[in-house]
């Protein structure tokens, strides 16, 4: 008979006491509160123990009743994550609760919301179109542009899918404080058709309705124009990015298959390399030379240590394949990075350096 292995997990936290429970949130709990995953106030302090199987991964977050904790920026911190590789001691700081379960509006900088409509797609299309300081300054200068996916996602974590965001705006504010200014263009995707827009290819995540190759027409060719027209941006390709996470990855490697006039730099986040029966590590022999690419991956971006090994091993074989066909590639692996907003926020920076070359 086959027992599983298990792992014993001790927290630790740093709070003061509390009238209200305190408990860990995460799949275990059905992220709720529950009092098999309450802490126990002992003479140390808030205590959990608990088992976990060997190899889990969990992404989890600490509550107060229904308020969760906040991070330094006083914001809802972002997750924390649990690698149940062996018995482990974990001591934890926490700063504090929100005092409301009111969604959190954290835009910065010059952001106008636009709308456009898409005749490849037959839909009207939303935009959000982050404009940097020196836009004001230098009326005749233009800038490098970054098409982002999930523009929903990228700049406010009130109209976020999951409550969390990129801080893209806060990241285009000091790369332009440091002088490097750049024009973000977020292409707002209703949820109900993402898996259409961003699977270039029959697949059961959209029962057939393949909307992907209009989408990437969409985005090379009507909103390209547009944008051009209507906003200080360079026409140069090499000027040109396209960048997005997990299927967003996926679509952005699509569009420099299919558009490589249009798009000279891709960011793939996180790609969902496994769409397709793999189908990516095909196409990624067609790859026009003179793009490029910058690939990334978490290591913790699913719920098993060795489905995260796999997935970075994936990321490194796409990345040497992707430098076979004669392209400039970098790659980052996050550490302790899970398949998140906080993830792909802290990994932005480094692809603006990339795109931009600085």
């Amino acid at each position: 008979m086959f027992t599983p292995e298990m792992v014993k997990i001790k927290i630790h936290l740093k709070l003061e006491k509390l009238a209200q429970p305190v408990c860990l949130l995460s799949a275990l709990s059905q992220w709720k509160p529950s009092e098999a995953f309450e802490f126990a106030w002992t003479p140390s302090g808030y205590v959990l123990e608990f088992e976990m199987l060997q190899g889990q991964i969990l992404e989890c977050r600490i509550s107060k009743g229904e308020l969760e904790e906040v991070g330094p920026e006083g914001l809802k911190r972002y997750p924390r994550a649990i690698a149940a590789q062996q018995d482990q001691e974990l001591n934890w700081e926490v700063l504090g609760f929100l005092t409301a379960l009111d969604p959190e509006h954290t835009r910065s900088g010059h952001i106008e919301e636009h709308t456009l409509f898409s005749p490849e797609l037959e839909a009207e299309v939303k935009l959000l179109v982050y404009l940097p300081p020196q836009h004001f300054t230098e009326p005749d200068r233009v800038f490098p542009v970054v098409y982002l996916h999930d523009g929903h996602n990228v700049f406010d974590r009130a109209t976020s899918s999951f409550g969390f965001e990129w801080q893209a705006d806060e990241t285009a504010e000091h790369f332009a404080r440091a002088g490097h200014p750049v024009v973000l263009v977020g292409i707002w995707t209703p949820a109900e058709k993402r898996n259409q827009y961003y699977v270039p290819f029959h697949s059961r995540l959209h029962n057939g309705q393949e909307q992907g190759t209009a989408y990437v027409r969409f985005i090379a060719t009507t909103l390209k124009t547009h944008i051009q027209q209507h906003f200080p941006v360079s026409k140069e390709t090499a000027q040109t990015a396209i960048c997005g996470s997990s299927l967003g990855g996926l679509i952005s490697m699509y569009a420099t298959l299919h558009h490589p006039e249009a798009f000279g730099v891709a960011c793939l986040m996180s790609p969902a390399l496994w769409v397709g029966e793999y189908l990516a590590f095909e196409e990624v022999q067609k790859l026009p030379p003179a793009v490029r690419y910058f690939i990334d991956m978490g290591d913790l971006e699913t719920d098993t240590l060795e489905g995260a090994a796999l997935l970075v091993r994936q990321a490194k074989q796409l990345a040497l394949l992707v430098s076979q066909q004669g392209c400039d590639v970098e790659l980052l692996i996050g550490q302790g990075h899970l398949h998140h907003e906080s993830a792909w926020a802290e990994r932005f920076p480094a692809f603006l350096k990339f795109f931009l070359q600085v």
